[in-house]
Formats: C-alpha cells, structure tokens, sequence
C-alpha cells in the first residue's frame, strides 16, 4: 500500500513539483486548514516561537518563509523573510514588514556570519541538494549561530496514510533525492552543526468536518482520484458519526542545532 508521505517524498523535492505546489500559497493554506481547525493544543506558530524563545536584537533569517504567518503577531527587527516562490514573496510583504526577497536557500545571496539565527520550517525536505542547502545555512550564520527547522516525524498522518489506496497513485516516479525527517536529522546535521536537539508538542488532529478531510486529499501533492477521496471522506463520516471525532495522528516537531 503506497502512503500518503512516501507518495510525496518520491518527488517533493523535484524543483518543478516545488514551484508548482508553491507558485501561490492556496495548496498551503488548504493543507493548513485542518491542522488549524482540528489540532489540539495551542496554535503550532505560538508553539514555534514559544520554544525558539529568539533573543531581542536577534538577526533572524527565514528561509521558506512562505506567507510569512509565522511572524504575524510580531517579528524582530532583524528579520529577513527569503522564499524560492515570488507569489510567497508576495503574500508575506502584504503581511509581515520586515524586508523579504526571492531566494534558493542552496546559494543564499548574504555574506558569510550575516545571521544569528536561520529559520527552515518545513522546507529542508524540498531542497534538490539537501547537503548544499545546509553548508548555506551554516555560512550565513554567525559562530555559535542557530538553526531552528521544523519537520514532520514518522507518525504523521498515519490514519490518512492508512486509508489511502496505491491505486489512486499509479506509480509514483522515484528521483533517489534524501528526505529530511525528525528522525533523520541529527544524522544529516551531523559535521555542520552540533547540540542537535528534538522537542514535539502533545498534539492530534480531532476532526468532526469530514469534507475538510477531502479538502486536505484534493491538495495533496501527488493528484488523487476523486473517487478515491469520496470513499475516504465516507469512511471519516461514518467514523464521525459513531464517535463524534475522527483522530489523526500527527508529528511535527523543532530541531534545533548550533552552527559547528
């Protein structure tokens, strides 16, 4: 049975696959809208900067920086957004102050010490070459800089992962890139960076609106058949309605680590 995560890993780092799912931030925003209307726990953004805890006067670089949601409630003053995506460029300016650029963060345009911290929430794993995209990161940061990257460990998603049949796929084409998970951090930090720490929040998905589960399939990077999505929404409607909720696993998490 293909899952939905190996599915996605066969091209999610495929420069073309990229620029297409994040020419505009509508396949983000609709993959997002279930984790914010079903997580438990506390918003993953407050989360984020609960647990990076950045200094005042910090020289922060966000690379992905998507939409730049992460900063809405505030962003330090040294905060330079950088995104491969113009239309994420775009939506981030209209929301977030600080300056914000197209960049690849495999050659970031900033000297060598320019940042004291860089910021890789849930981007690492597109990167084409994951190893040139770190050496960047540990270029632009200062000795003793920070990298704080979000990604998704093991668990995630495992219930839709479960559900969703190979057929719905085909053959997924297979480019042999690395994909960055929780679990293969520390290993593919190892030699650039030190003090690798893991932290997870307590948190699941408890959804009681199936259709946000068939918005979530119809985003997904590798294209589902609608006849696949309908049986899968069906299956959550009939677990909603027994239960009240239909539970998914979910397994983000912050790796932390210092510039070695």
């Amino acid at each position: 049975m293909a899952r939905l995560n190996d599915l996605a890993d066969s091209h999610i780092n495929d420069p073309r696959y990229v620029a297409d799912q994040y020419a505009r931030p509508d396949n983000l925003d609709a993959r997002r809208s279930l984790h914010e209307r079903f997580s438990t726990g506390p918003p993953l953004n407050e989360w984020l900067l609960g647990v990076m805890d950045l200094a005042p006067g910090v020289r922060v670089l966000d690379i992905g920086c998507g939409p730049g949601d992460l900063w809405e409630s505030g962003w330090p003053v040294g905060l330079v957004l950088a995104d491969r995506s113009a239309g994420m460029i775009s939506a981030a300016q209209r929301s977030v102050g600080a300056p914000a650029l197209v960049a690849d963060a495999q050659a970031l345009p900033f000297a060598d010490g320019s940042f004291d911290v860089v910021v890789a929430n849930w981007m690492l794993y597109h990167l084409p070459n994951l190893e040139r995209g770190l050496t960047e990161i540990h270029r632009v940061l200062t000795t003793d800089g920070v990298l704080h990257a979000g990604l998704n460990g093991a668990r995630h998603m495992r219930q839709l992962d479960d559900m969703v049949r190979q057929r719905a796929f085909g053959e997924a084409r297979q480019t042999g890139r690395t994909v960055l998970s929780l679990e293969a951090a520390p290993a593919a930090l190892r030699g650039l960076f030190t003090e690798v720490t893991i932290r997870r929040p307590e948190r699941r998905l408890e959804v009681t609106d199936a259709a946000a589960v068939g918005a979530y399939l119809r985003s997904h990077p590798q294209p589902i058949d609608d006849s696949e999505v309908v049986r899968v929404v069906s299956v959550v409607a009939r677990e909603i309605e027994a239960r009240g909720v239909f539970v998914i696993d979910v397994d983000p998490g912050l790796v932390t680590a210092v510039k070695s």
